[in-house]
């Protein structure tokens, strides 16, 4: 249905929705957004630790499966490689990774970050972690992004207002047909990871239950977690989609699909693209 071309369109950090061109009249300009990340790292790297708009800049730079190629950016993941892009705009460019680090020039800064661990994104975790050690103060961070109902999950006590808030605004980014990401982190004290790290190294080398056995290592670390922020994205209709539907319909041919969007965006993408209609009564099961 979509072209899997993306386009970035949103941030949300610490409730904050910044654009472009602020449509929404809550939100905040890119603009003064850049000009706040610029200031705060002119003044001292580390000066930004803790900050959620930095860290939030952090981690969509370095939790992710990009790689460059022809000095572009390429990856499996279409909405990574617009994020990415998006980043590096803001002044957070990813350099490139290798088994042992990934490398951010950050306003003109080149930081290399001693990377730790990577837990992957599948169906099932629905989300995506990198275990890193900071250039600047030795202390160590994990970022992690994935679907909102996920990463809820994660995060510490004392964020229910929050995340409710957050909630909010992404149902209605869905409602126009935007695709999210949610985003939180934590530091990480050296003993806990050390021993994390022997337990998950012992159950990578499992040969039978390894999924399910990694899973339940992840959700260790993956824990009281801080909340920072969303990202939307849009993926527009490839052309004659709507006219390519009706017509089918009138072929008496019954049209189904499949998707991972969240519910109001598969809704909103339905009525887009003519299979749905405004009048129509849905039964959401």
């Amino acid at each position: 249905l979509t072209s899997n071309s993306m386009a970035f369109k949103k941030f949300v950090i610490d409730n904050a929705i910044y654009e472009e061109k602020p449509t929404d009249d809550n939100a905040e300009s890119l603009e003064d957004l850049r000009a706040d990340l610029e200031a705060i790292n002119k003044v001292d790297a580390k000066h930004g630790n803790g900050r959620s708009n930095v860290e939030f800049f952090r981690l969509l730079s370095m939790c992710n499966s990009v790689v460059i190629e022809d000095e572009k950016y390429v990856g499996t993941s279409p909405d990574e490689v617009a994020l990415v892009a998006a980043c590096k705009e803001m002044g957070y460019e990813f350099e490139g990774r290798t088994n042992k680090d990934m490398t951010v020039n950050v306003c003109g800064r080149s930081e290399t970050w001693e990377l730790l661990g990577v837990l992957e994104f599948n169906s099932s975790r629905k989300r995506m972690s990198v275990i890193v050690r900071s250039p600047y103060d030795g202390k160590i961070r994990i970022y992690c992004k994935g679907a909102d109902f996920v990463i809820f999950k994660l995060l510490a006590e004392g964020q229910d207002e929050e995340a409710e808030r957050l909630s909010g605004v992404l149902d209605r980014f869905a409602a126009t047909g935007l695709r999210t990401l949610t985003m939180c982190y934590r530091e990480v004290e050296q003993d806990e990871f050390t021993s994390w790290y022997q337990e998950f190294s012992k159950t990578q080398a499992l040969t039978e239950g390894r999924e399910a056995a990694l899973e339940e290592v992840a959700t260790r670390i993956e824990s009281n977690m801080t909340l920072l922020g969303a990202t939307a994205i849009e993926d527009s209709l490839q052309e004659q989609v709507p006219e390519t539907l009706k017509a089918l319909e009138h072929a008496g041919i019954k049209t189904w699909i499949l998707t991972g969007d969240k519910q109001e965006t598969a809704i909103n993408i339905g009525v887009s693209c003519g299979l749905l209609e405004n009048v129509v009564n849905l039964v959401v099961i």
